[in-house]
């Protein structure tokens, strides 16, 4: 519940920016109050980007239920191999996404995005090949370091009322620091988790 809780940031943005697109399609005009217009000039990508982020949200909780896993080892494998494939599929366009839309806040956030974005890819891939060579711990803990990168985008939206609220500013300084921080405490975060469950 608390996986899903932390996602209800990434669910609502993308649901937003979804609903803004399917009506720009069905008007043929960008939505008045669209913040994101470019979203429509690189439309495949950034669909690559949302649908597949709205699945890895969605389906992440359940991946890591030990019920779901004991009770319907099944539906664990077939929804794990569409988790992972959308985790990948949202790691590489969001790296390409940093690459070619126009730029939010300054060069921290800019390296941050492509460090953690293929992070994100090196975690589902490694963690792939461990559960490939039935080491599922060694499998579990990539998984559980790739979901909190994948949660990040909520850690960064919820840093930045604080942050406001503090100085009254949202600027390429203020956007840099809680873009980078935002991916550091979820790390951490799935490190420490990790570090408990191993004691």
């Amino acid at each position: 519940m608390a996986l899903w809780a932390l996602g209800l940031a990434i669910l609502f943005n993308a649901a937003f920016r979804l609903i803004g697109i399917a009506e720009g399609l069905s008007t043929g005009a960008i939505p008045v109050g669209f913040d994101a217009p470019h979203y429509f000039e690189h439309l495949p990508l950034t669909l690559t980007h949302l649908v597949p982020g709205l699945l890895f949200v969605l389906l992440g909780p359940l991946q890591f239920s030990s019920h779901v896993r004991q009770q319907w080892p099944l539906v664990h494998r077939v929804s794990g191999r569409l988790w992972a494939t959308c985790g990948l599929l949202l790691g590489v366009a969001g790296v390409v996404m940093n690459k070619w839309f126009p730029p939010v806040g300054g060069p921290l956030k800019y390296w941050s995005t492509h460090l953690f974005g293929i992070a994100l890819v090196m975690c589902i891939a490694l963690g792939i090949a461990a559960i490939l060579g039935g080491r599922v711990d060694r499998h579990r803990r990539w998984m559980v370091r790739a979901f909190a990168i994948g949660l990040a985008p909520s850690t960064q939206r919820l840093l930045f009322f604080p942050v406001f609220a503090v100085t009254g500013r949202i600027d390429e300084q203020v956007i840099d620091v809680v873009m980078s921080v935002g991916w550091v405490v979820n790390v951490v975060a799935a490190e420490l988790i990790l570090w408990r469950a191993s004691r």
